[in-house]
């Protein structure tokens, strides 16, 4: 687009008294972005009444949404090692309105080692392919990468289904935000990146799709005989009659090991099983589990994206669901916020504070996943399925030739730039972190807070996961004289004041004008941990 249209556009579509909707129509989807960013740009500089110019964004944005629906092809950025779309650091999946455009992203993100392969979907089947978005759980769409581009929601293109009242038994089965994690975590650990950011951002992906492994229901392949067959009733569901038999189907890995199957959705069961030959039982994870019982495992997705839960993944899942059980009940917990304990300080040392942050000092963000883009790791705390021999084309595969992210002119949603010191001396939350300091002759007054806000404890906890030495912290509140805080005690070897720096900086965005005092478990502090459940405690999750 030369600068002669640009005007042209601009002229006609944002600065004229009237625009028509039929020439809005004619315009190209990459004309329409233009538009839609140069009026925004125009209202910022009071170019033109700013309700028109909202009134013509506002039409710009309808007419886009209807070219994208109505477009003789788009194509679609997937990757190729997990063969799924391409999610990038925003969580967005790429859009191309052109061949043109598409091969162009290709070229340049080839160079960058993010191998991606542009699948062209024609007019025929873009609906569909919006409805996978909905199954997969990709929802956020960046169009024309490399090119004026905006954001479109996959929502805004096609709604989510309405089921009302249809009976739960006759709504397919999908599970987006298990899929979501699956392609993300995946193709996280699929890029070569280092450095405790990246491994941290991996564990917290990794994280989120033990999450949703435990709470999905699946579809198990299965074939009914029966001697008279039974009847399925106004929902469609069958009250099986005494001497049938359920066959589930089962999968040969490598030796003599069996393997159950199980899918997240119709899509992926039809990738392995006709459904004209194979029904399905609907089954929760530990109903798979118990199936699964006498056979060496389940793999999930066998032919998409494959995830072995062998022996140790179930021990590591159960793991991993009593810590969310124990993390629940403890939040549940209502404690008062006067001390349950007192004790005199007459004996207590006074701790050395040369190395602490004081109350002034300058508090950074943490910046924890953004971070972790920037770096490259072979530290991958799951493995794909190479121990199932099922499919060798299928699947994600834990490849040493990673991909790698960089910044450039087109935007890859990755941020590669350190955040810059934030200057917060006069700042409530910045001038609320110290070490403890008790003075001889204190009385402490130490229990439970009443309320940890959620933001506080999220960013403290991401905080504690990143540090090796870290084994225990536990966070209480403490009266210390007039003055009273939150407390946090560490357990922990290394290097005291870059821990808690590291803490404090984590900690400062989210007090709202608290204080938070640190120390470590040693000494005076020790006493306070009697029978004490852990805010903190270092886990290590890993699929083997």
């Amino acid at each position: 687009m030369n600068e002669k249209r640009k005007d042209e556009l601009g002229r006609r579509f944002l600065l004229s008294p009237y625009i028509l909707i039929d020439e809005c129509n004619e315009l190209e989807i990459q004309e329409l972005i233009f538009l839609i960013h140069s009026g925004k740009h125009l209202k910022t500089k009071e170019a033109a009444p700013a309700k028109q110019l909202d009134e013509r964004i506002s039409l710009l944005i309808n007419v886009l949404h209807e070219k994208v629906r109505d477009a003789e092809a788009l194509y679609i950025a997937y990757e190729k090692k997990t063969n799924y779309p391409y999610i990038d650091a925003e969580d967005r999946i790429w859009m191309f309105s052109t061949e043109e455009y598409a091969s162009h992203a290709a070229d340049y993100f080839m160079q960058q080692q993010l191998m991606l392969e542009m699948k062209r979907v024609n007019k025929e089947d873009l609906m569909k392919m919006f409805g996978e978005l909905h199954m997969l759980g990709l929802q956020k769409i960046l169009v024309d990468n490399g090119q004026y581009h905006t954001l479109l929601d996959r929502d805004e293109l096609l709604p989510p289904p309405e089921f009302g009242d249809t009976p739960e038994i006759n709504i397919p089965v999908t599970n987006p935000d298990l899929q979501h994690a699956i392609i993300r975590f995946f193709q996280f650990i699929g890029t070569r990146r280092s450095g405790e950011g990246a491994k941290q951002l991996a564990k917290e992906f990794e994280a989120k799709m033990l999450y949703e492994v435990i709470r999905a229901k699946y579809l198990v392949p299965m074939q009914l005989e029966e001697k008279v067959p039974s009847t399925p009733d106004e929902q469609g569901r069958k009250t099986i009659k005494e001497g049938a038999r359920i066959q589930f189907a089962v999968l040969g890995g490598e030796g003599d090991s069996k393997w159950l199957p199980v899918f997240t959705d119709w899509k992926e069961f039809e990738k392995a099983y006709d459904k004209k030959v194979w029904s399905s039982n609907i089954a929760t994870y530990d109903d798979i589990v118990a199936i699964s019982a006498r056979m060496n495992g389940i793999v999930v997705n066998c032919r998409g994206i494959p995830i072995p839960i062998h022996e140790k993944n179930k021990q590591m899942i159960e793991a991993y669901r009593q810590e969310l059980d124990s993390a629940s009940a403890e939040a549940s917990k209502e404690a008062p916020t006067e001390a349950v304990q007192e004790s005199n300080t007459d004996d207590v040392p006074t701790e050395a504070t040369s190395d602490a942050p004081d109350r002034t000092s300058d508090a950074v963000p943490n910046e924890v996943s953004r971070q972790a883009l920037n770096d490259a790791s072979a530290d991958a705390p799951i493995k794909a399925a190479t121990d199932v021999t099922i499919d060798p084309s299928a699947g994600a595969q834990n490849d040493s030739q990673a991909d790698r992210e960089t910044k450039s002119s087109i935007d890859n949603g990755a941020q590669n730039e350190s955040a810059a010191p934030v200057e917060t001396k006069h700042s409530p939350s910045a001038a609320a972190i110290e070490e403890v300091k008790v003075p001889q002759g204190t009385t402490l007054r130490i229990g439970e807070p009443s309320e940890v806000p959620e933001p506080l404890s999220h960013s403290l906890k991401a905080c504690l996961k990143k540090q090796k030495g870290v084994k225990k912290a536990y966070l209480k509140w403490m009266v210390k004289g007039e003055e009273q805080s939150y407390l946090l005690i560490v357990d922990f070897e290394g290097s005291q004041a870059e821990l808690f720096r590291d803490i404090a900086q984590a900690a400062s965005p989210y007090l709202n004008g608290s204080l938070l005092d640190i120390t470590d478990s040693k000494g005076w502090a020790a006493e306070h941990l009697r029978d004490a459940e852990p805010f903190y405690k270092k886990k290590r999750f890993g699929f083997i």
